[in-house]
């Protein structure tokens, strides 16, 4: 996809940048929704696209970061107890608790509640890095959840990491649920960035409501009156660096997909024109349902944001990329 014919690039104040991030949990994810028998079928669905989508990103020499639930890391249910912090959130809802999933766990449910061969695979392709999406799936502002349990939980993702020669940068919380001090414990165990919420999505300290969620929904397909939000990556108090989301990528239902297509593609332009950086993330599992067709929307817009690098200079990075070469601007 790459390169083709004579490119007219023209240059900006600074080339802008795209960021994909992609939340990578398989049934981690979904466990307080769904039992694993009711999530196999999509989450083996998902393992049959990542590949795919990888090979997707490489065709395109587009980066990505995979924010890897640290139990995804390990090869069993006998190794994740090996290496469990013994310290663990106290979830007022017990049905929040991963472990308690893990104990019900047979071998027959491995294959969606373990990949180390993907994140393998992740590390194989050009461009790709592997970030963190903490250890157990930590839901930060759960009832039951507290800052010493969370600083156990990084410890022990940072060290699933490191058994197989890594050193996460890159953190995104679970279903985005953060304060100031989680961003402070993150700093400390190592973390150099985050990826923030979206203007449009509210406090990352509360669940959206009914109403924002609908809001959101249509956001996505088209302009609102009072929903214009600069783009472009913001500066946290210390050194954890916000790399925020601009939009959540929808790939469902298919008969709005090109109107999505076309809203993120304008703010795509947009970014590139002006020199700013555009965050897209979205789930491997979101594309496991008619996956041919979500590929080839994503493909769509790999091919635009190529012409938009030929033109304008725009560049792909992964989180931990954007923030070493590009100094964050004040909110």
């Amino acid at each position: 996809m790459r390169r083709h014919g004579t490119s007219r690039l023209t240059f900006v104040a600074a080339p802008g940048q795209l960021i994909f991030s992609l939340d990578f949990e398989l049934y981690w994810g979904v466990h307080d929704r769904l039992r694993v028998d009711e999530a196999r079928g999509p989450m083996l669905a998902t393992r049959r696209l990542v590949p795919r989508l990888l090979d997707l990103l490489a065709a395109a020499e587009v980066s990505a970061t995979w924010a890897t639930v640290g139990l995804l890391l390990h090869e069993n249910e006998e190794s994740v107890w090996a290496a469990a912090p013994r310290l663990r959130p106290r979830y007022d809802h017990p049905r929040r608790d991963p472990y308690r999933r893990l104990a019900e766990l047979t071998r027959a449910d491995r294959p969606v509640c373990f990949a180390r061969d993907l994140v393998r695979r992740v590390l194989s392709t050009p461009g790709q890095e592997l970030g963190s999406h903490t250890f157990s799936h930590y839901l930060c502002t759960e009832p039951g959840s507290d800052l010493d349990s969370l600083r156990a939980d990084l410890r022990a993702a940072r060290s699933a990491h490191a058994a197989i020669g890594q050193s996460p940068r890159a953190l995104v919380f679970p279903r985005n649920q953060y304060r100031p001090e989680h961003l402070s414990v993150a700093r400390r165990e190592g973390f150099c960035c985050f990826r923030g919420v979206s203007p449009r999505d509210g406090s990352p300290a509360m669940r959206p409501s009914q109403l924002r969620r609908a809001v959101r929904w249509l956001d996505a397909y088209a302009h609102l009156p009072g929903q214009r939000r600069p783009i472009g990556s913001r500066a946290s108090p210390g050194d954890l660096v916000n790399t925020r989301a601009d939009r959540f990528l929808r790939f469902n239902p298919r008969g709005l997909q090109a109107v999505h297509l076309t809203r993120v593609r304008a703010e795509l332009e947009q970014a590139a024109k002006t020199g700013k950086t555009y965050h897209l993330w979205w789930h491997p599992h979101n594309m496991s349902t008619d996956s041919q067709s979500n590929l080839e929307m994503l493909r769509r817009l790999l091919q635009f944001f190529d012409r938009l690098r030929d033109r304008w200079g725009m560049r792909s990075l992964t989180m931990q990329a954007a923030v070493a070469q590009t100094r964050p601007r004040a909110a």
